[in-house]
């Protein structure tokens, strides 16, 4: 089976925006925090803010005053005004093409114009609209009702933002048609909605079958399917993978998949898995699957990790190669990925992303291995360096103080978590310090070498390019629609401004290796490196296409820029004219 995933399935503009205004008073504190009702129209999505203390009220008026972030269909201003008699403190996350809905109404109003709404009578987006003006406002959903519409003078036709495209159109033609002179028609639909519908019926014409992701009481999810159907073609509506027929659908070639603006795209990548399962036989697909338990596992991370390591050896000149260092780098990077997901991944509730799903089901037998791996990498540090040992202590010590409190309650940021872009920016210096301190410092400490300046390059550059690899997961996780926070750099500075980072960063790994290499402090074979800021500038201009969503592939091509580390310091191992 071949599946196709529509371009722009999950999460919209402005729902992302309104989830990110949710997470961001979440990671405040100080109180209570509601939304007006579900934030969004996805159950795993509201199970997910719900776990990060976000929670929804349906009725505001029977709990005790907090703050209360509004959805992105808005609500009327009268409604506003009570909420915050009652003592509530409202963050506003109304989508800005509802906004610019609220402004044109505010101002046919004043106008003395006729104000026509196309959409659901009892949508929260049409009752929100409607409230923002006290005279009468004609609700219609279908051309019959415009057909009888008595109106007079002069008079506005705006769409509910997720309304049908194609049914807007036909209801605005006929009213242009029967009041030529006095009909304003304004083009009101989200730009994302008429792209999700034009997308859902090009791909129902090109496949067997369509998987429309979704919740049920989602008005433009809905649509989407409705929209699929009228190709003919068997469509399947369902809210996650467990809800698939795979019995029905084993027998189609191609299936397409597109999903709601409020579906996570986490949930849409699960269907996606279940869906390349169902027919998966033979060599091809038990390879597949064995990687990808490497890949979620983080055991690619941290073979990786020791491959990035013997390429540091040859840069740094280390003689003999300290193989005991390789097995204490993995062991560290294994140990310390497995810990710091002991405070990210989210409870197991509802449907969960591939990399927590896994960890939640391994959660016990991880913890095992890290354990083993963690010990057996100390007492190995003991038996080589006592320096390595005191460096490996340091490193294990502060991974587990990231996550802990260190100030009192009362203290805004009290762990080192709490600190903007800190999760970037502690894994890439704990990186650098074990990957070139663990196999240099035994050198270093009997005779001397490398130096400072080749031990200073190399640790730059390891910080350069695990940076960079780091932030890079953060980008598939914000483009993935995973709820991040604050500790990651696209949260902190915008996925655009985060991306152009990325870029200037690999520019001033290759100055920063031109350089080592023309001053000495790195052999003239360590020009080769060049591979590996050049491979991560490859896999950056596939974010903007929306390339990297999947997690498990995406991490797999991230982790493999470790790997072509290791291939490049046994390329140059053949090779040792270049030394």
């Amino acid at each position: 089976m071949r599946v196709k995933l529509a371009r722009t399935a999950g999460f919209c503009m402005g729902v992302r925006r309104a989830m990110d205004i949710a997470q961001e008073a979440a990671a405040e504190g100080g109180g209570p925090i509601y939304t007006h009702g579900p934030l969004v129209h996805n159950r795993q999505a509201v199970e997910v803010l719900a776990d990060r203390g976000v929670r929804p009220a349906d009725h505001p008026e029977d709990l005790p005053p907090g703050r209360l972030v509004t959805r992105a269909h808005g609500i009327p201003p009268a409604e506003r005004d009570r909420l915050q008699a009652r003592g509530f403190t409202c963050i506003d996350a109304t989508c800005p093409h509802v906004l610019q809905s609220q402004r044109r109404i505010e101002r046919a109003e004043r106008d003395n114009l006729e104000i026509v709404l196309v959409g659901d009578r009892d949508h929260a987006e049409v009752i929100g609209l409607a409230g923002h003006v006290e005279r009468p406002v004609h609700i219609i959903s279908t051309p019959e009702e415009a057909r009888n519409l008595p109106i007079e003078g002069r008079f506005i036709v705006l769409a509910q933002t997720t309304f049908n495209a194609a049914t807007y159109e036909q209801v605005s033609e006929i009213l242009r048609q029967r009041y030529p002179d006095t009909a304003i028609v304004y083009d009101s639909i989200c730009r994302a909605t008429e792209e999700r519908q034009a997308e859902a019926r090009d791909l129902a014409q090109a496949c067997d079958a369509m998987v429309v992701v979704g919740g049920r009481h989602s008005a433009n999810t809905r649509r989407l399917a409705e929209v699929a159907a009228e190709s003919g073609k068997p469509v399947f509506h369902v809210e996650t993978a467990d809800e698939l027929d795979v019995d029905a659908l084993k027998h189609f070639r191609e299936v397409g998949v597109t999903a709601g603006a409020s579906t996570p795209g986490w949930v849409t990548q699960a269907v996606i898995h279940r869906l390349q399962t169902v027919a998966a036989h033979g060599l091809r697909p038990r390879l597949a699957h064995l990687v990808g338990l490497a890949v979620k596992s983080y055991l690619l991370t941290a073979i990786g990790a020791a491959c990035l390591t013997h390429l540091i050896t040859r840069l740094l000149r280390v003689h003999p190669v300290p193989w005991e260092a390789f097995f204490i780098v993995f062991a560290y990077v294994f140990t310390a990925h497995t810990m710091n997901r002991r405070f990210s991944a989210p409870p197991s509730a509802g449907e969960l992303p591939p990399f927590d799903a896994f960890f939640a089901a391994h959660r016990l037998g991880l913890y095992a291995l890290s354990a083993a791996l963690a010990l057996s990498s100390l007492l190995l540090a003991a038996t080589t360096s006592r320096a390595v040992l005191i460096l490996l202590g340091l490193a294990y010590l502060g991974g587990i103080a990231y996550a802990m409190p260190l100030l009192p309650r009362g203290f805004r940021r009290r762990r080192l978590k709490d600190i903007p872009a800190s999760k970037d920016l502690f894994t890439a210096v704990a990186w650098a310090v074990v990957v070139v301190g663990v196999p240099a410092l035994p050198v270093l400490v009997t005779s001397g070498r490398p130096g400072a300046l080749p031990l200073l390059g190399a640790g730059l550059l390891v910080f350069l390019l695990v940076f960079g690899k780091t932030v890079a997961q953060d980008l598939r996780d914000t483009e993935g629609d995973r709820l991040i926070g604050s500790e990651t750099l696209p949260v902190f500075i915008g996925t655009h401004r985060t991306l152009r980072l990325l870029y200037a960063l690999q520019g001033l790994a290759l100055v920063l290796l031109l350089a080592l290499v023309v001053s000495g402090a790195f052999p003239t074979a360590g020009l080769f490196v060049a591979v590996l800021p050049a491979y991560a500038t490859l896999y950056l201009r596939l974010f903007p296409k929306g390339l990297l969503t999947e997690e498990v592939r995406c991490q797999a091509l991230l982790d493999g820029q470790l790997l072509v580390a290791g291939l490049l310091s046994v390329l140059w191992g053949l090779a040792p004219t270049y030394g």
